[in-house]
């Protein structure tokens, strides 16, 4: 009777260690996140904000003008990662239709994984040559969230794997 806890003992104290080995290989697998500064506090001059929706899209907004025959667009590296979904103007009042915020909705393609480039792009319609061009670093994890990595130069996040 003895020899038969004994073994049950050293069965379970085996799978305990086994168990927390799992764990710790599952968690080194997963990216840390580096918070920086809050990113309108390190560029304020870019007029870029973005936000992860409940729904794991990313919204991002831009102040813009838009009696300038200027307008934003929207470029992604790798479509099979990353879609549009939406994109608009709202002036910021009925009283100054030239000033407002171009937004665009984006979502991760379901399934797909991987690091992706926006690039924004303020576009003159007389011109070929942008005034002002944004890149955005896009990070999709396994679940299908989107991490921002960096804006232009500015790091938000880094990936630690």
């Amino acid at each position: 009777m003895k020899r038969y806890l004994a073994l049950m003992l050293a069965l379970l104290l085996a799978l305990t260690a086994l168990t927390a080995w799992a764990e710790e290989e599952e968690a080194a697998d997963e990216p840390e996140w580096t918070d920086e500064e809050a990113y309108a506090d390190e560029a304020a001059e870019d007029p870029l904000t973005w936000a992860v929706n409940e729904d794991g899209s990313l919204t991002v907004w831009i102040s813009t003008e838009s009696l300038t025959g200027s307008e934003w667009t929207c470029s992604i590296s790798d479509p099979s990662v990353m879609t549009m979904l939406s994109e608009e103007y709202e002036s910021d009042s009925e009283d100054d239709a030239a000033t407002g915020t171009w937004s665009a909705t984006l979502a991760p393609v379901p399934g797909s994984a991987g690091i992706v480039d926006l690039t924004f792009t303020y576009l003159p319609t007389w011109s070929d040559e942008p005034q002002q061009t944004i890149p955005v670093e896009v990070y999709i994890d396994g679940e299908g969230t989107p991490w921002v990595l960096t804006v232009g130069d500015t790091v938000i996040q880094e990936l630690d794997f």
